[in-house]
């Protein structure tokens, strides 16, 4: 906006003419900004949401757990995020933080390489960002990985409003930002990682709670766990029986004492 009201003043024009720019010449000029901007978002120009949506798919963290996060919470050498805070709502403007949902005191949370990689190179980008805000930084000293420009955390809500626009835009399944967290533990659970360990990066106080909810899944594991036992089942060894060993062993035992 600042930017259409500099060029729409008289002077502006490259030519350096007196006269200001047509109104139709401005009209496409807006419109052209207009197509750039749009495009930026399609192709996810903004790396906040998506590094944000990426954490909570693989981590499993509540809605207020992910907005919760700061740098300090980071240990990219070791893989791992230490998850101690949450920030459940905002209250006279101001984030609430409080600890996670369960009694714990620190929930760690091992992370793909992969994802370290790529929260390292956003961390440069949001550096770069926080030094062009200068003095109107707001963040203070807590450096919250996921806030709106100016450090302050995101609200909660407006998470998942961002989600609700996204699921829009690319048409996509009516999956709400919490189904994020079923999705990262049905998809370890089905692929066998232990009830106690899937339990722990969930933040469940206990594994009741992981087998009520996700009890179906559990199922199928437990299933799939007991058929590694099938090659134990003594019908597979019913032909090697019947291949001469019934008539060996039947000799052997008539020629003990006081057998009929």
């Amino acid at each position: 906006m600042n930017f259409l009201h500099d060029i729409s003043q008289p002077g502006a024009a490259a030519s350096e003419r007196k006269e200001p720019l047509s109104d139709a010449t401005l009209y496409e000029i807006g419109k052209t900004m207009r197509v750039v901007f749009n495009k930026a978002v399609v192709y996810q120009i903004d790396p906040v949401w998506r590094m944000l949506f990426i954490t909570y798919a693989i981590s499993g963290m509540r809605r207020g757990e992910g907005v919760a996060l700061r740098w300090s919470d980071y240990h990219f050498e070791e893989g791992f995020i230490e998850l101690t805070r949450s920030i459940p709502a905002f209250v006279d403007g101001k984030p609430h933080v409080k600890s996670t949902k369960t009694d714990e005191n620190i929930r760690i949370i091992t992370m793909p390489r992969w994802y370290m990689d790529e929260m390292e190179a956003f961390k440069v980008l949001w550096e770069k960002e926080k030094e062009l805000v200068g003095d109107e930084w707001m963040g203070r000293s807590d450096d919250y990985v996921f806030h709106s420009g100016k450090g302050v955390p995101y609200v909660p809500e407006s998470v998942t409003g961002a989600w609700a626009k996204i699921k829009k835009r690319y048409e996509l399944k009516n999956i709400r930002l919490h189904d994020l967290r079923y999705t990262m533990i049905t998809f370890l659970l089905n692929e066998g990682e232990t009830l106690l360990n899937v339990q722990e990066r969930a933040g469940h106080s206990s594994s009741k709670i992981t087998t009520y909810v996700y009890g179906h899944v559990t199922k199928r594991v437990n299933k799939g766990t007991a058929e590694h036992f099938n090659k134990f089942d003594p019908r597979q060894f019913v032909n090697k029986w019947n291949l001469g060993r019934r008539e060996d062993v039947q000799e052997d035992i008539s020629t003990f004492p006081d057998q009929k």
